[in-house]
């Protein structure tokens, strides 16, 4: 290799780490700044622009805290995106920054620990999007950003693998964000994702898959007023993960499943909180996981059938 390939490889390795840069951590977040606090059945119909959130708050243990929170980094989420923004959107390792695309590796909240130490419950499994045998994908879909400046909500999209079906998160899910303002910052922000009654099948019509088992929401703050010397101060970035194999296992058995709609709220607190400073925008990332078939229980009249024959067969054989 000559000088100038030389230099040119040094170049773009340069560039690269320039682009992405190290994660540095200027600060602990806390998983008690974000919380869930309601799960409620949900009726809502998109198409007809009927239901919503309905009945009672389910939870009977909750509120819950973030199961696990990252951060806090210095820099901007929002740069990243620029160069990390999905392509199909559905989970692929590398494709946007909750699946390894840039600084982060895409296993951060599946990886079987809870700061270094095992967890205790399921949180999922990488899952095999190509189809080629290998599960390598964390399996992480961008849903929403929300904008603290435009008071606006801008929602993604997702394609098939094969590229030929398209879906609008929208059509499936809504979000609500409201600020709660302190001295002229979001200090904090309530939040409501609400799903269609019918997300199960129309999102199974674009991916062999159907549910969410974890929601994590990345969190950037605004650029805060100057301090005495003049400057700005870094406010950085986290991100806090609800792992609802944990919340719904913390739950009486058999009072939630991954198959129904529900309607979801909770807050995280940015100012006071992980942040000197208010909120600057947010987004919203849920992990998709491969739907597991379901194994059919035979019907205890079959059972009992089954049973008799082999006590039958067996009667025989000792008679004869």
């Amino acid at each position: 290799m000559n000088n100038l390939q030389k230099l040119f490889s040094l170049s773009l390795i340069l560039v690269s780490q320039f682009s992405f840069g190290q994660l540095i951590v200027t600060g602990d977040c806390n998983v008690n700044n974000a919380t869930l606090t309601t799960v409620q059945l949900s009726d809502l119909d998109i198409n007809n622009n009927t239901g919503g959130p309905n009945g009672a708050n389910l939870l009977q243990n909750g509120p819950y805290s973030a199961s696990e929170c990252i951060g806090i980094y210095a820099g901007n989420d929002s740069q990243l995106e620029s160069h990390l923004t999905p392509h199909l959107n559905i989970g692929q390792s590398g494709d946007g920054l909750l699946n390894g695309g840039g600084p982060l590796t895409g296993n951060e909240f599946i990886d079987g620990l809870v700061d270094g130490v095992a967890n205790p419950w399921f949180d999922g499994d990488k899952i095999d999007i190509d189809g080629d045998g290998n599960a390598t994908d964390p399996g992480w879909i961008n849903l929403a950003k929300f904008d603290v400046d435009n008071n606006s909500t801008s929602y993604k999209s997702i394609t098939n693998y094969d590229e030929t079906i398209s879906l609008l998160i929208s059509d499936v899910l809504t979000f609500t964000f409201e600020c709660v303002n302190v001295g002229g910052d979001c200090s904090s922000i309530n939040w409501t994702l609400t799903t269609d009654i019918d997300i199960a099948e129309t999102v199974g019509t674009v991916l062999n898959r159907s549910t969410f088992d974890h929601l994590a929401f990345v969190t950037k703050a605004g650029s805060g007023n100057q301090n005495g010397q003049g400057n700005q101060d870094d406010k950085g970035w986290a991100v806090y993960d609800f792992n609802f194999y944990e919340i719904f296992g913390s739950e009486a058995p058999g009072a939630f499943n991954f198959e129904t709609a529900y309607s979801l709220a909770g807050s995280i607190d940015v100012k006071p909180g992980d942040f000197s400073a208010g909120l600057s925008h947010l987004t919203v990332w849920a992990r998709d996981p491969i739907n597991e078939p379901t194994t059919t229980v035979p019907e205890p009249s079959t059972i009992v059938l089954f049973v008799f024959s082999l006590m039958l067969v067996a009667f025989r054989k000792k008679r004869f």
